[in-house]
């Protein structure tokens, strides 16, 4: 039972990690990531869609392709990542949290890349994926 929680649990912390840094580093100071989060990003940027509600939208397509490819496991790990990170993300879009870092562009982009990565390392060592990209990669 233990060892069919724990991933998931695992997954559910590395979304929270990930978000955590999306939404208080790089959404606040305007920065800019790759991939499926990018095209969000650039989303928001420009219409003020939520970040949340973008990330499911992107990602339904090539949920799809990763089911066809990899099959249910890797379709509910990915599920499991994304869905946690829109979570996350509806979570901390909601919580009112600022840093003042704006004379600090480096320092937001060091520590924000550092949640992300750590955010996104757990999540992939337990087997998932945040969707986007990550399926992409996988894929290749």
């Amino acid at each position: 039972m233990i060892r069919k929680v724990q991933p998931i649990i695992t997954i559910i912390f590395g979304a929270a990690i990930y978000a955590f840094g999306l939404t208080y580093f790089v959404v606040p100071y305007h920065l800019f990531e790759g991939g499926a989060t990018g095209i969000t990003l650039i989303t928001y940027y420009l219409f003020k869609i939520p970040v949340s509600l973008m990330n499911l939208l992107i990602n339904i397509p090539l949920f799809i392709w990763a089911w066809k490819i990899f099959g249910s496991k890797t379709l509910y790990s990915s599920l499991l990542g994304s869905i946690s990170l829109s979570i996350w993300l509806a979570i901390f879009e909601r919580i009112p949290l600022q840093f003042d870092l704006q004379g600090d562009l480096i320092i937001v982009a060091l520590i924000s890349g550092v949640l992300l990565g750590v955010g996104l390392g757990i999540i992939f060592n337990a087997g998932g994926t945040t969707g986007g990209s990550d399926i992409v990669a996988r894929i290749l």
